[in-house]
């Protein structure tokens, strides 16, 4: 579903979803995991991390993320 990921070079991510997909089901799905994204854009969506983000949490968020369709 993911269509392209913005370079990063903060602790912020954004990538755009395909068009065939709302990205609003793609937060929604997310926020029901307990992962909090938002809107930011026509089909995309933001992510950010925070300053105690762990390698255990972004192998849970790389899950998450290839877990919803």
């Amino acid at each position: 579903y993911v269509k392209t990921v913005l370079p990063v070079d903060t602790n912020i991510v954004v990538f755009e979803v395909i068009e065939s997909i709302p990205h609003t089901s793609i937060i929604e799905k997310l926020a029901a995991k307990n992962m909090k994204v938002v809107a930011f854009g026509p089909q995309q969506i933001r992510m950010v991390t925070h300053l105690d983000f762990d390698n255990d949490m972004l192998t849970e968020a790389i899950h998450l993320l290839k877990g919803i369709s």
